[in-house]
């Protein structure tokens, strides 16, 4: 379509540019940034920046790169987070304001440049930033469940539950966008509240299988009850009893075994819990994969588990920034719960971690 208008350069520019401002797609905006502004592989300059390693190197291979593709806002980002990453914020934020001023942030160009204003401290910047992702598509659910993914993963969870309560409203029936607001319910400390939901989604409708969105609720709620069992606090008034009870209510076991349940904020990432040898066979157990809502789990017998050894690995594309974990092993010997909770990270391109 783009092409078809090659003849007219401001109707090309202008359609362009509508296209870039609705999409959270970022093949869309890299076939845009390709045919408007040259055929310069951004991807394959962000591997070669990493192995340049030091910023000044880095800056002169981007600003070559740059040159081939002038007026390209996909390079303009990149010399942000160059900036950033080498100590020189105040010319971070100059070309990240300028770049916003000349109306060129796109949704996928906004929570690029939030992330870059994250990571040089300047939260203020990077909320008002990511916000211009619903600014001309308010009514889109897909760009509402991104913005409040974002926020999800940066840890602010009352901007997050906005953005998914709009969600909800958008797409009432979606289970998932429930639980996501469950999530951030959580986040911000209201337990109660995300149980709640994740009871109505457990009571809802679904297909039974392995993504059963009502098999996802009770997991999710299964995990957030276990962190409870694992660090009592004595003003809740909860004790290991009444928390047991909740548990066998969700009904996840039918005989003693453990249930691992590998959990993280960041959406964008799919992780599984694993063997730690990949080459070997997979983990005994039934294994859910909820990565939608941020949950793996492994349900099985209790001696393999502890007789194994485990890792937290992607199964999606590899991420360049840190994913933090949690393992919760929830353990039932057909009397009582006995938990474990060990926190964890991916670092910046590691394909895996132990637990």
């Amino acid at each position: 379509m783009l092409a078809h208008f090659a003849s007219s350069p401001e109707a090309q520019h202008f359609l362009a540019s509508h296209l870039l401002r609705r999409t959270v797609d970022i093949r869309i905006a890299a076939v845009v940034s390709r045919v408007l502004y040259g055929s310069v592989d951004w991807s394959l300059v962000d591997r070669e920046l990493v192995d340049l390693g030091k910023p000044d190197k880095q800056l002169t291979r981007l600003k070559q790169a740059m040159l081939q593709a002038k007026g390209d806002p996909q390079g303009e980002v990149r010399l942000v987070r160059v900036y950033a990453r080498s100590g020189q914020r105040q010319e971070a934020l100059s070309v990240g304001r300028r770049l916003r001023d000349r109306g060129f942030l796109t949704p996928t160009l906004a929570q690029q440049l939030g992330d870059v204003l994250v990571e040089a401290g300047e939260q203020e910047d990077a909320l008002r930033t990511y916000s211009e992702i619903v600014e001309f598509d308010g009514a889109s659910s897909k760009s509402r469940s991104v913005l409040g993914d974002i926020y999800y993963r940066q840890g602010w969870h009352a901007a997050a539950y906005r953005q998914y309560k709009t969600l909800t409203d958008l797409d009432h029936k979606n289970p998932l966008a429930w639980l996501r607001l469950a999530n951030a319910a959580a986040g911000a400390g209201r337990i109660d509240e995300a149980l709640r939901i994740e009871r109505d989604v457990a009571g809802g409708e679904g297909t039974p299988g392995p993504s059963d969105p009502r098999l996802f609720a009770r997991l999710l709620s299964a995990s957030r009850l276990a962190v409870m069992l694992d660090k009592l606090d004595p003003a809740t008034g909860a004790t290991p009893e009444a928390i047991g009870r909740k548990l066998k209510e969700l009904s996840l076991f039918s005989g003693p075994g453990t249930l691992a349940l590998l959990v993280w904020s960041d959406l964008d990432a799919s992780l599984v819990l694993g063997a730690a040898d990949e080459k070997k066979e997979s983990l005994e157990g039934e294994a859910t994969d909820a990565g939608a809502v941020g949950l793996y789990a492994v349900l099985g017998s209790t001696k393999p588990w502890e007789r194994a050894s485990h890792a937290v690995r992607y199964r999606s594309e590899i991420l360049a920034r840190k994913v933090a974990y949690r393992v919760i092993t929830l353990a039932w010997d057909g009397k009582s719960f006995k938990v474990s909770v060990t926190p964890g990270e991916l670092a910046p391109g590691a394909k895996q971690s132990g637990p």
